[in-house]
């Protein structure tokens, strides 16, 4: 391969910048670009589409390689048909590291960007903490609409922690990475129309583009749906002042910790995370963390 190749895919695989502190790629951007990614102090990193097995080796594999520790990143995946009780959960221990970790320090840093604002967050929020929605796990298997509210929740928590986000799919083409990128763009600027959204996001990647089924971006309608949502509740009334509060609802700490594998082998590694999971997270882009 000539260096001009080898110069090419790299540039295409390089993480593609959303909007501040969020990039998108793909696979092969956490295969090919851990320095660009270490560089640019990518701490979060949301998996569309990515199988729960394969998540939990490219976590432990790269992505909770890239820093001093495995706690200096969170990684959590969509998977609609990830089955959370499933017993591999209880007998592959990769697999239930990667949720127990990730599940763990993603209760904690949530309990932090509450504390910080209890009230500026949960006006933010969609789905996680209203009403009765909880969730308990890294590994979200929501669909319709509410893929689309927990997805943003995210975002937004992530934002609110001050580090960068990486959102990747199996290839960048992936129409539910694509829909998922569109419904951020319309949550920050409702009075956008879908295409118009579509095209931004389009235009943001370099040399060949995105091949897009464009069709199934028109009619996807939980993406339609979001996006009436966010018109109703963002643009013409703004934030909604009656939403329920259910402080109980977010990630349970108490209930991550359960799982018996880890319990006791991870009790002092727990109690030291409690006492500095806050300076990690929220430390400056320029400096580098430590949480070991």
């Amino acid at each position: 391969m000539s260096f001009d190749n080898e110069a090419y895919l790299a540039d295409q695989n390089r993480p593609h910048c959303l909007e501040s502190n969020v990039f998108f790629g793909s696979l092969q951007t956490i295969a090919t670009q851990t320095q660009s990614i270490k560089h640019e102090n990518i701490r979060f990193f949301i998996a569309i589409d990515i199988p729960t097995q394969q998540a939990a080796k490219l976590y432990t594999d790269v992505i909770s390689n890239i820093y001093d520790s495995k706690d200096d990143v969170i990684m959590i995946n969509f998977d609609s048909k990830a089955i959370p009780n499933d017993s591999l959960f209880q007998s592959d221990e990769l697999l239930t590291f990667y949720r127990w970790n990730n599940s763990r320090l993603l209760a904690l840093s949530m309990g932090q960007v509450i504390a910080n604002a209890p009230n500026a967050i949960t006006n933010e929020l969609d789905y996680i903490m209203q009403g009765n929605n909880k969730l308990d796990s890294n590994i979200i298997t929501l669909e319709n609409i509410e893929k689309f509210q927990v997805f943003n929740d995210f975002v937004t928590i992530f934002k609110n922690l001050g580090n960068k986000i990486l959102i990747f799919g199996d290839v960048e083409d992936n129409e539910n990475l694509i829909t998922l990128l569109i419904s951020t763009v319309l949550r920050k600027t409702p009075t956008l129309k879908l295409m118009d959204a579509l095209q931004f996001v389009k235009n943001l990647k370099s040399g060949d583009g995105l091949q897009l089924r464009e069709e199934k971006i028109f009619w996807c309608s939980p993406l339609i749906n979001y996006h009436e949502f966010v018109r109703k509740n963002k643009m013409y009334w703004g934030p909604s002042s009656n939403k329920t509060i259910n402080t109980t609802s977010m990630l349970s700490y108490q209930n991550i910790n359960s799982n018996p594998m880890f319990m006791k082998t991870n009790k002092r590694h727990e109690d030291n995370m409690m006492t500095n999971l806050p300076k990690q997270i929220s430390v400056s882009s320029s400096k580098r963390s430590r949480a070991d």
